[in-house]
């Protein structure tokens, strides 16, 4: 009979060293693997909210400059309007805004052509909403609205709305066709929007955007 002579098996120390380098080279990886998947998380959260954002400011301002376009090219001094009987842009309670304007130029505000932006902060859920059509503009509750922000993603935590206006010089100069004299001015409107969010499942993305918007069609009075 043979017998193998010189043969042994690993020590429990030697067990015990492996397990522990193994556990190292593993931990090792897994960091990579973890720090990897949160740097795609952040890529992600960043470049999904600066989207959102930049698309809801281009949308708005896009709606302000709109206020009051009107197919007729004579102008009422009484109001902003330019047919002088619709107001044109309306600021409800500073986080909503309405806006009127001819869009398919039949000289005729249809309930689809008056729109409007609000923030909806209710039941854990922060967006902004956007009106498609409606009756009135001193409403922020006429009309139908859709939300225009994912709420699932994005927090909106703050939307504020001003206006103002400045002397913009003389009519006859700016607006000839439209003056209500030759002693007419022009009032320059704008309108001042800010909005804050911030990612919901990740609170330390946030984002901000604000605008100072001038309304195309402007207010022409006497002084």
């Amino acid at each position: 009979m043979n017998r193998l002579h010189g043969q042994k098996g690993y020590t429990l120390i030697e067990l015990m060293i492996g397990l522990l380098v193994g556990l190292i080279v593993l931990s090792g990886v897994l960091y990579a693997f973890l720090s990897a998947l949160i740097g795609s998380r952040d890529i992600v959260n960043s470049s999904r909210l600066n989207a959102e954002l930049s698309t809801l400011s281009g949308l708005i301002t896009g709606e302000v400059r709109r206020a009051g376009y009107w197919s007729s090219t004579v102008a009422s001094a009484a109001s902003p309007f330019k047919n002088g009987t619709e107001t044109d842009l309306a600021i409800i309670g500073g986080d909503c805004i309405l806006v009127s304007y001819d869009r398919d130029e039949d000289r005729v505000i249809d309930d689809d052509e008056r729109v409007g932006f609000k923030w909806v902060s209710a039941a854990g859920s922060s967006y902004i909403s956007r009106k498609v059509s409606g009756a009135l503009m001193s409403d922020c509750t006429d009309g139908s609205w859709s939300p225009i922000t994912d709420p699932e993603f994005l927090s909106i935590t703050g939307f504020v709305v001003s206006s103002g206006s400045s002397p913009g010089g003389d009519c006859a100069t700016l607006a000839s066709g439209a003056c209500a004299s030759a002693s007419s001015r022009v009032i320059v409107r704008f309108v001042d929007v800010e909005l804050t969010a911030e990612v919901k499942d990740a609170v330390d993305w946030k984002g901000r955007f604000s605008e100072s918007i001038r309304v195309s069609n402007n207010l022409i009075y006497e002084p």
